[in-house]
């Protein structure tokens, strides 16, 4: 009987710490599903190898042509994978859209910036269609000569 007791005064005052740990660990276990995810990295695809399209000019005699690396800019690492998948697609998309610039158009500084600005619209339509959604976040001219 005084065993049947003690175990009953132990269980008394031993239980509720037994249910607390368990309430803490419930609660851990929340707090690390509601945590937000850390955001994707950025990945640079480089597109290779570089480009070489001729430009457009009123002459047939003189021929102008342009030469560019590039590189772009995407988030995650199923982003990059996905982009790898429509290459050639995007390739197109550039060498028409460069192929259709002058050289005027791709050699003054105020105009390379609407030159990217436009490359990247055009690369990000390309990709939309094919995959439904513009994985590219932005583009870089790494190299770039015009002749």
């Amino acid at each position: 009987m005084r065993y049947c007791l003690l175990f009953c005064l132990l269980n008394f005052f031993l239980m509720p710490s037994v249910f607390a740990e368990g309430e803490d660990e419930v609660e851990a276990e929340e707090a690390e599903e509601g945590e937000a995810l850390p955001p994707p990295k950025s990945i640079y695809v480089k597109l290779k190898p570089s480009f070489t399209t001729n430009l457009r000019t009123k002459s047939k005699r003189k021929l102008s042509y342009i030469k560019a690396s590039i590189q772009l800019l995407v988030k995650g690492e199923e982003n990059a994978t996905e982009l790898e998948i429509v290459m050639p697609a995007v390739r197109h998309a550039l060498i028409t859209y460069l192929g259709a610039r002058t050289k005027k158009q791709a050699s003054a500084v105020k105009h390379r910036i609407k030159l990217r600005k436009g490359a990247l619209k055009a690369v990000r339509k390309e990709v939309e269609a094919v995959i439904g959604k513009p994985l590219v976040e932005d583009i870089f001219f790494t190299n770039f000569t015009i002749q």
